[in-house]
């Protein structure tokens, strides 16, 4: 396990102007390193965020950086397994995540459409789903290891916006003790997190070591695909799980009414909730159908 380490704040030089934020620096650099050029890349941001100056600047930055900071941001391709470091036996699972990932924003982004198309997966998210999948290879399912693969990418990505040590001990923790697998997995590692022999999540998570060097570099942009569900009070949850119960919750809301008419004007206040927590649930119990998962880790 990684030992928190002390994060040192950067310094900030007086007078000058300051630089652009490390948000608009990483999605230049993600769609540089799609091939686009700088009118495209202004193209996708809007001119209105970030000027063709800022776009050249960046551009050029990043054709000049090393490979290896290059290949992060670049779209992930089969083929090229071996030079990502990844094994060929890794290609059944990872092709499987790359649909199964791409059609799920499919099916997101057909509710609420993306001003310009979602990015294919990158070789670092790829490199993040394998790694995560061999520490938690049984009872969950391909969402879970994205979800919490993604908070690992975020992670990573902010460590190197702001120039600081790459701190994951809180995640690492989780994964090893795996609450959500069972009632006894929960009661050792909450046990583990009181007698403070871990790293607990942050609550939220946003609220981790980094968020002020985040917030103040102009980076908290980069959680927005994230969804938050690393949390402390829930974590025998798993991410695919989360706020699959709202559809009970809302059900017994409504039916708890003391008449009728309260109950009718609930149902359609709440009608569009509705529908989307009975979307939600069904997501939930595909994806656990999909990847053979059972209750609690029963397999």
């Amino acid at each position: 396990m990684t030992s928190q380490l002390e994060v040192q704040k950067p310094q900030r030089p007086r007078g000058g102007r300051p630089k652009k934020d490390p948000q608009t620096i990483t999605e230049i650099f993600s769609l540089r390193a799609q091939g686009k050029s700088i009118d495209q890349i202004l193209n996708d941001l809007g001119d209105d965020r970030v000027s063709r100056g800022t776009v050249a600047k960046y551009t050029k930055q990043f054709d000049n950086s090393d490979e290896a900071v290059q290949e992060r941001y670049r779209p992930f391709e089969w083929h090229r397994l071996e030079e990502y470091g990844l094994p060929w036996e890794s290609s059944a699972y990872l092709l499987e995540m790359w649909m199964r990932i791409r059609e799920y924003w499919a099916d997101e982004d057909k509710i609420a459409p993306p001003r310009v198309p979602r990015r294919p997966p990158t070789v670092r998210q790829v490199r993040w789903w394998w790694r995560v999948h061999l520490a938690v290879p049984d009872g969950v399912n391909t969402l879970d290891i994205y979800f919490w693969a993604e908070h690992l990418v975020r992670r990573e990505m902010f460590s190197e916006v702001l120039d600081s040590p790459l701190d994951v001990a809180d995640i690492e923790a989780y994964l090893a003790y795996k609450p959500w697998a069972g009632p006894d997995n929960l009661a050792l590692y909450s046990l583990a997190v009181t007698e403070k022999r871990v790293e607990p999540l942050p609550d939220p998570f946003y609220a981790f070591e980094l968020l002020k060097e985040i917030e103040a570099s102009g980076a908290l942009k980069l959680l927005e695909d994230v969804p938050t569900n690393l949390r402390p009070e829930y974590p025998d949850v798993r991410p695919s799980q989360e706020c699959s119960h709202l559809l009970e919750e809302l059900e017994t809301f409504i039916s708890n009414q003391p008449d009728e008419s309260s109950k009718a004007r609930y149902a359609e206040e709440l009608g569009w909730v509705l529908e989307q927590a009975q979307l939600i649930k069904k997501r939930a119990e595909k994806w656990d159908k999909l990847s053979n998962v059972r209750e609690e880790g029963k397999l």
